[in-house]
This record gives C-alpha cells, sequence and structure tokens, in this order.
C-alpha cells in the first residue's frame, strides 16, 4: 500500500526504503527455519521492487531498530546521501520536490513540500528536523519519534561513536535524541510543530486511538501525518496528498 502510494510521485528527489529485522520467535526449534523462511520472502520481493533493507537484529516493538538502520546507513552509504529520515508505517510523508518556476500559480505554495522546507538548512551540520511533544509537562527536549530527519554527519556519529552501547535497548528514538544531546550534536536543532498533524477522526477506528498530541487535521500544509493506525486513515491521507496540483 505505502509503495503503491508514493509510486504516483514521478521523479521523487528522494529514495524510499522498508526497513525489517529478523522475525522473533519464542520456539528455539525453528528460529532458524523462521529466518530460512524471511530471508527467501525478502530476496523474492526485493528481486522485484530492490527496496527492503534488512538488519541482522531481532525486531522487537519495545526496542525498535532505529539506531541500528542509522549505523548500517552511517556505514556503508555516507557517500550517497545528505539526509536520513526515520518514519513509521503508520506516517505519510508529504515530499513532492518539484520546483515550480516564479510563474506558477503555486509557486507561493511551495514551501510545504518536505523538500522546500529542507531546502534553505540543507547545508547545515549536526541537523535534526522533527517536533516535540505537545504537552509542556514532558520533558522541554522529548521528541517524537514518528518522524525525524538527520543530516549525514550526524547519522556518521551515531554509527561509529564509542559512547553509544553496544546493544542499546528501550525506546531507540529517545535515546538518540539523548546521545546526541549529551555529545552537543545539537548545533542545528530545527522543531516544527506545525508540519506535523494527526488524522482528524480518529474516533471512526475499530479499536481503541490513544493520540496524545493535540489532532490538528492535516493540510496543503502539513508535512508529516501520525499517527495512521488503520488502513483506511492511512488510504485517505495518501490520496488527499496525491490529488494535490503541484
Amino acid at each position: 500500500m505505502i509503495r503503491h502510494a508514493y509510486g504516483h510521485y514521478t521523479h521523487l528527489p528522494v529514495d524510499i526504503v522498508f526497513v525489517q529485522a529478523n522475525v522473533p520467535t519464542s520456539n528455539p526449534n525453528n528460529a532458524q527455519r523462521v529466518l530460512e523462511g524471511q530471508r527467501n520472502i525478502t530476496i523474492w520481493e526485493n528481486s522485484t521492487f530492490g527496496d527492503i533493507m534488512h538488519l541482522d537484529c531481532e525486531d522487537v516493538v519495545e526496542d525498535g531498530i532505529s539506531y541500528d538502520f542509522f549505523r548500517k546507513v552511517g556505514l556503508d552509504f555516507t557517500t550517497r546521501y545528505t539526509h536520513v529520515m526515520k518514519t513509521d508505517e503508520d506516517t505519510f510523508i508529504n515530499i513532492p520536490g518539484t520546483i515550480p518556476t516564479p510563474q506558477s500559480p503555486y509557486f507561493r505554495l511551495t514551501p510545504v513540500a518536505l523538500v522546500q522546507v529542507l531546502q534553505p538548512i540543507k547545508d547545515q551540520t549536526r541537523l535534526y528536523w522533527g517536533t516535540t511533544w505537545i504537552d509542556e509537562l514532558r520533558l522541554p527536549r522529548e521528541r517524537r519519534g514518528s518522524t525525524y530527519i538527520l543530516s549525514m554527519d550526524q547519522v556518521a556519529w551515531l554509527a561509529t561513536s564509542s559512547d553509544i552501547p553496544h546493544q542499546p535497548s528501550g525506546n531507540q528514538d529517545a535515546h538518540i535524541v539523548e546521545w546526541l544531546r549529551r555529545a552537543n550534536r545539537f548545533g542545528s536543532d530545527v522543531v516544527n510543530r506545525t508540519a506535523f498533524a494527526g488524522y482528524p477522526w480518529p474516533e471512526l477506528g475499530d479499536r481503541a486511538y490513544n493520540q496524545e498530541n493535540v489532532v490538528r487535521p492535516y493540510d496543503r500544509w502539513t508535512i508529516v501525518t501520525s499517527p495512521l493506525r488503520e488502513a483506511f486513515m492511512w488510504v485517505e491521507t495518501a490520496q488527499y496528498y496525491l490529488g494535490l496540483d503541484w
């Protein structure tokens, strides 16, 4: 579903990669067989799409695999990319990167798209772009892990720093923020709350929908819409953005 939606954009100035880790199993007798099956499925799918990155670690919801993802990118792709975004699959990103001419009727609207928002800060080092929790009772520097962007120098530091535990556990997105802060690497720290929105009608979901932030309905000016916990929420949001005239 996600691949199909973003595929409607032509000439995206980004690469979209699906990140997965090893499927955990509580039965040691079939653990190897499960991993081999997953590996075969991934090879099969990647032979067609080539957009899956597999990490050799266990995919545990409580811990996450954010650090393992950044570590692999920081070791293997430092010369290929300038920035790296981590986002969740229940999130839609308003990406369009086409830059209209000044004569275009939408010239004044171009800053809404992710690529244009980042354009003025693309050369900044130690960049962290994201948002924070609206509830002021939380830590003033706490970040939301649903979507954030790091400049490649930040990613390379995460991949090679000796200050990071060998096997970090717990909420890795929160750990990443803490590691960067402790190392004084928040030189270009951009908190963009207005770029983030939520699905405007969470009561339509079949399950309990716990939205910890104020739900601000998405619109043309939104960059990140999250969380979209059910398929119809994700599809409806994607259809809205895919229907915009850029």
